[in-house]
């Protein structure tokens, strides 16, 4: 016997150039909605490392407060995140924590062989007791730095370049600690220069040092190239800085480092 099928029976379904049109309205919406993600993925991360940033300048901010305006000696060291074992240990019994110490744009910097290992001892190879940190300082005597951005105490001191004073920046306007924003180049180094043109000949990842793995800047887009950091001010804010506003702060030795 013939079986019948009515026309409501029939299976309803797509044709070709239905299905293309919906592959091509989910394209476009991807395409929309993906940089809005990374967006909001990238501001998510200058956040918490505003908050971590914010931290620990609060702990520098303590002990200043504790020891007559005077903040700590960091010389020695190679780079500007070296920092000496009796320091990190000072500004964590003041109220910032290992992981305050590193910045969450680039979450690998933080690790044994860098900080120290479990047993609080500094990386081994090091001529020091030093602890390879997330963050640039400007404490007094750190590794690198021009001695310009130097901060002695918790309030501003004029600026001596060669005994020439060029004034006393107000205390909003001087860095204490930022994003570890570093450039290198393919011949090891780098010239203190800070023209928009020359940085983009730098390299901002892939950056050797002692460690096994290698450094980059740790905010960076899709490019590889630097967005901006967080810095931490001596009145004790946290901005953000583009890194079109960035100077070169260190003595030109490989790698430089931005604020």
């Amino acid at each position: 016997m013939k079986r019948v099928f009515s026309k409501s029976s029939k299976t309803a379904a797509f044709t070709l150039i239905e299905l293309l049109v919906v592959i091509g309205i989910i394209g476009i919406l991807a395409a929309m909605l993906l940089p809005v993600l990374a967006r909001s993925k990238d501001l998510a991360l200058r956040t918490k490392c505003k908050a971590q940033m914010k931290s620990t300048n609060l702990a520098i901010q303590s002990y200043g407060n504790d020891n007559k305006d005077s903040l700590l000696n960091a010389g020695g060291g190679a780079w500007a995140w070296d920092t000496p074992v009796t320091v990190c240990n000072t500004l964590i019994q003041n109220g910032a924590t290992r992981a305050t110490l590193y910045d969450p744009g680039f979450p690998d910097q933080n690790n044994d062989t860098l900080y120290g290992g479990p047993g609080e001892m500094p990386p081994s190879g090091y001529s020091g007791n030093f602890r390879v940190l997330g963050f640039a300082f400007a404490f007094p005597g750190i590794a690198a730095v021009n001695p310009t951005n130097y901060n002695p105490y918790i309030h501003t001191t004029p600026i001596v370049v060669n005994g020439v004073s060029y004034g006393t920046p107000p205390a909003s306007d001087r860095p204490l600690m930022a994003c570890a924003t570093i450039s290198g180049t393919t011949s090891g180094t780098v010239q203190n220069n800070p023209l928009w043109s020359v940085r983009l000949g730098y390299t901002y990842k892939g950056i050797k040092g002692g460690w096994a793995k290698l450094h980059q800047s740790p905010h960076m887009n899709s490019k590889n190239f630097p967005t901006g950091g967080n810095i931490g001010m001596l009145d004790g804010r946290v901005v953000w800085r583009s890194f079109k506003d960035m100077l070169p702060r260190t003595d030109g030795n490989y790698p430089t480092f931005w604020w």
